[in-house]
């Protein structure tokens, strides 16, 4: 009888040690930090004003109180398009202080365009100074094209 009663009190405490519920917070001002681009491509026609620029977006996962640098690479092996169509913005290479995303900026040049033609521009995330780079999501792909006005 003596063991019955052992094994209902220690199953019986067994469950109620089990029903709280674990709550998951998300610390985004010192929690794990992870980047990687906001969308996995995107369609840019380039006119003949240069009107249009692309902005590739770069999310962080939490907020810094400094700007930080984001380092990208062109893939050659996969872009169609070559450096004279189009140039990276030097500029725009950082997420700023306080912000959870930054915006790599990419303009085409028209005249290196050939009409009628589509052409690939890949580009890799390296590094994001701080952050850890989401593999899935580390590379963007910019589809170049001339369009009319």
């Amino acid at each position: 009888m003596k063991n019955i009663k052992l094994f209902l009190i220690l199953s019986l405490l067994a469950l109620f040690t089990g029903c709280d519920e674990d709550q998951v917070i998300f610390d985004n001002q010192n929690g794990f930090a992870q980047s990687a681009f906001g969308a996995v491509g995107q369609n840019y026609g380039v006119f003949d004003d240069g009107s249009r620029v692309a902005e590739v977006r770069v999310d962080v996962t939490t907020v810094s109180s400094v700007d930080r640098t984001i380092a990208v690479s062109v893939n050659a092996a996969k872009s169609t398009a070559t450096p004279a169509m189009y140039t990276i913005e030097s500029t725009s290479l950082f997420v700023p202080a306080g912000a959870n995303n930054g915006y790599i900026k990419v303009t085409g040049h028209y005249d290196a365009i050939p009409a009628f033609q589509i052409f690939r521009l890949v580009l890799d995330l390296t590094d994001v100074a701080g952050t850890h780079v989401d593999p899935a999501l580390s590379e963007h792909t910019i589809i170049l094209q001339q369009a009319c006005t």
